[in-house]
């Protein structure tokens, strides 16, 4: 979708030159991130019982910044190739 003159002259997303590349970068450092993320939330979390309510939460906020981490990184590939 974001390979210039495919399906459209600019791409679907208003792709730059290297728009691919970046989601590409994004895309495959996110796993990588994830698993520090865990094991840091095992070291400090391990002994530690959340209730039921702050577990929602927990996942809720990460929901969102799931969300907010990919339209970020989608708006730092679109910028730098234009």
């Amino acid at each position: 979708m974001t390979f210039l003159g495919v399906f459209a002259e600019k791409g679907l997303l208003h792709a730059g030159n290297q728009t691919t590349v970046w989601l590409w970068f994004f895309w495959h450092s996110g796993y990588p991130v994830f698993i520090f993320a865990y094991t840091l939330t095992e070291k400090f979390f391990r002994l530690h019982q959340f209730t039921h309510k702050q577990a929602n939460r927990f996942m809720l906020a990460a929901i969102i910044s799931t969300i907010g981490v990919g339209k970020f990184s989608f708006s730092i590939a679109e910028k730098k190739c234009r």
